[in-house]
């Protein structure tokens, strides 16, 4: 906790990664002054299960809200994941359904030909 004020003091920014498992808790959320937080995959898997996965997405959103912190989910896969994201209001995410990882070469090819693509033609 210590070391991580000193680097926030010292102009760091701070994620919480995969938040909602392990160390990642809501308790951390309270003492340290994070940035961003990033919602664990594992509750990105399942959304639209009509149960828990969708519950505890909605919850760190809201959560994160409360405290003014952007949020970004984890290990989005499918177009069905990425729109019940979009829904409860996270407009941020990572994953397969955008792209596989790569090299830093074609990474910027790709950005290029989105950047170059009309909104509307996506």
């Amino acid at each position: 906790r210590e070391a991580l004020l000193e680097l926030k003091a010292a102009g760091f920014r701070l994620a919480l990664d995969d938040f909602g498992t392990g160390y990642a808790s809501l308790n951390q959320l309270q003492e340290i002054p994070f940035d961003h937080v990033k919602i664990d995959k594992v509750f990105v898997a399942r959304l639209g299960d009509g149960g828990r996965g969708s519950a505890l997405c909605e919850t760190a959103l809201r959560m994160a809200a409360a405290y003014g912190i952007p949020v970004t989910a984890e290990g989005v896969e499918t177009e069905s994941q990425a729109r019940l994201l979009t829904a409860m209001g996270c407009d941020r995410g990572q994953g397969y359904y955008w792209s596989r990882p790569a090299p830093a070469d074609i990474t910027l090819g790709w950005l290029d030909t989105k950047l170059r693509t009309p909104a509307g033609a996506r």
